[in-house]
């Protein structure tokens, strides 16, 4: 199946693109494709467990199974403040 991937934030500048589309197996979890992504971009410095996702708009589990033609946004947790 075919997803979208879009980075966000330090994402997007480590993995120095703003989306890609990636293959991934039907029935593939939202963990697995975050494990691919990590692969394909290995500079993309996130522990898995701590990456927000989206699909299709939508905050999910990352046990979530992922869908053909859906959109996946990676972003990276927030920090910082006083």
């Amino acid at each position: 199946m075919k997803i979208k991937i879009l980075f966000f934030a330090s994402y997007k500048e480590q993995a120095q693109v703003d989306s890609i589309r990636l293959c991934m197996p039907e029935g593939s979890s939202l963990r697995e494709v975050i494990q691919e992504i990590k692969m394909k971009f290995p500079n993309i410095s996130c522990e898995a467990d701590r990456v927000v996702a989206a699909i299709n708009e939508e905050y999910s589990d990352h046990d979530q199974i992922v869908s053909h033609g859906d959109t996946v946004a990676l972003i990276p947790p927030v920090s910082g403040g006083k």
